[in-house]
């Protein structure tokens, strides 16, 4: 498995996607066609969605087995994870999250957090814990980010 500074790139790779970026659109059809996988017949197009995403999941294998990754194998690995989170909802007969939830979701699983909004999931990639700071100083930072953003101080 991959080290944490590797699982960030990939969710920086996801918040870098704009919710209506058209690839998000073809998987969420993706995730709706492997639910009707069984009806027994398939189109030109049917085949094209499958080889797109048995090429996500390489990418996400190659990133699991490597010590660095292209940037473009991180993209496809990326969203590999949020097609997974797009297919979890078709199977489970919900709707197919937003955008800001399907980066909630990957970074609950992959970073072990909870958290609670992007802006979470943003400080998480970006000032990551261990990163040479104190638990003092991560705690001052914190607080002069918060009272920044609510225009304290």
């Amino acid at each position: 498995m991959r080290d944490c500074h590797g699982i960030r790139s990939l969710i920086r790779c996801l918040l870098e996607l704009h919710i209506d970026d058209p690839q998000l659109v073809r998987l969420a059809a993706a995730a709706v066609l492997t639910r009707e996988k069984g009806l027994g017949w398939s189109t030109e197009e049917m085949e094209s969605v499958r080889q797109e995403l048995k090429q996500l999941e390489g990418a996400w294998r190659r990133f699991l087995s490597g010590p660095a990754a292209e940037k473009s194998v991180e993209r496809l690995a990326a969203l590999h994870l949020a097609f997974r989170e797009m297919e979890e909802a078709v199977l489970k007969s919900v709707p197919i999250p937003s955008l800001e939830e399907l980066i909630l979701r990957v970074a609950r699983i992959q970073l072990g957090g909870s958290f609670s909004c992007l802006e979470d999931v943003e400080a998480a990639v970006l000032w990551p814990r261990g990163g040479g700071l104190s638990a003092i100083a991560e705690d001052a930072l914190s607080t002069c980010l918060s009272s920044s953003k609510l225009g304290v101080g």
